[in-house]
Parts: C-alpha cells; sequence; structure tokens
C-alpha cells in the first residue's frame, strides 16, 4: 500500500548502518529511488540515504540546516509533516 503519491515504501532509520542493511533488502517492484528515508542526522542519515539513491527527509527539531551536509529532499520539523507534504 503506498504512503503516498510516487512513494511505496517508508524507512525511519539511525544512520549508515541502515544503508547497507536496506541495500540489501529484495523489495519486489520498488526501487531504491522510490524509497523515502526519513532521519534527524543530517551526515549519517541524510548522506547514507542519498548514497544508496533513496529520496530523504531530514526531521531538524528547530535546527539550523549545516552547510556542509547534503541537501534532504524534505525538511521538516516533525515526523507528522510529511503527511501533509507528502499528500
Amino acid at each position: 500500500m503506498p504512503v503516498s503519491a510516487g512513494y511505496e515504501k517508508l524507512i525511519v532509520g539511525s544512520g549508515l548502518a541502515d544503508m547497507e542493511a536496506v541495500r540489501l533488502l529484495d523489495i519486489p517492484g520498488i526501487e531504491t529511488n522510490e524509497i523515502l528515508f526519513v532521519g534527524d542526522n543530517p551526515y549519517t542519515d541524510i548522506i547514507g540515504a542519498h548514497g544508496v539513491g533513496m529520496k530523504t527527509a531530514w526531521i531538524r527539531m528547530g535546527r539550523d540546516s549545516p552547510g556542509d551536509a547534503p541537501h534532504p529532499d524534505f525538511i521538516v520539523d516533525h515526523v507528522e509533516e510529511l503527511k501533509v507534504r507528502l499528500a
């Protein structure tokens, strides 16, 4: 069942180790670029997800975006905002 238009899978993880695990997943009919990885660390989460071709959402929790981290596809303060952004 789709999470929202264009995204078939929503993964909330905890960093680069998760990225390696996700790469090993064989999800029939779902390409890596159809997965939205949601994380709160712009370095381990966003860099790792971008590295394997996923779309990304950074939960900033009021923090400023660091200038040296890759830009996520979505920036939100709370995961609940993704419901609206992805609708």
